[in-house]
């Protein structure tokens, strides 16, 4: 199955241009920021779906990693995202995270947030 890959922002990602080398510069490998965050750990997501106009937000949201758009099965990149903040304790409110539609679950057949430990000790 071929997903379209669509980045929720307006400007378009466009493939390097490779420039002559000399031989003597070491090259780095760089990677496409596609998302706002660029660390390790998860962050709190916004997406918006410009196919068919649907929004919500996540706490499973990774850096330069998009997410499925349940209605229309198109990759979503967050927009905007956020330091994750401590939650009320209430688990019962949280919604399970749907692995089928995230990239990062996808790529490595687990659940995303069971790889976020070990936390940092306050």
């Amino acid at each position: 199955m071929v997903i379209p890959v669509k980045s929720s922002t307006k400007e378009k990602i466009v493939a390097p241009v490779k420039e002559e080398s000399t031989g003597h510069e070491k090259e780095m490998p760089t990677q496409k920021k596609l998302t706002p965050y660029q660390g390790k750990r998860r962050a709190f997501g916004h997406f918006y779906c410009e196919e068919c106009d649907k929004e919500w937000t996540s706490a499973n949201s990774w850096a330069n990693c998009y997410q499925i758009c349940r209605d229309c099965d198109t990759c979503v990149y967050p927009y905007k995202q956020l330091k994750l903040q401590k939650g009320d304790g209430d688990k019962k409110k949280r919604k399970p995270h749907r692995t089928d539609l995230c990239q990062r679950c996808i790529e490595t057949h687990s659940c995303c947030w069971l790889m976020d430990w070990p936390r940092k000790k306050s």
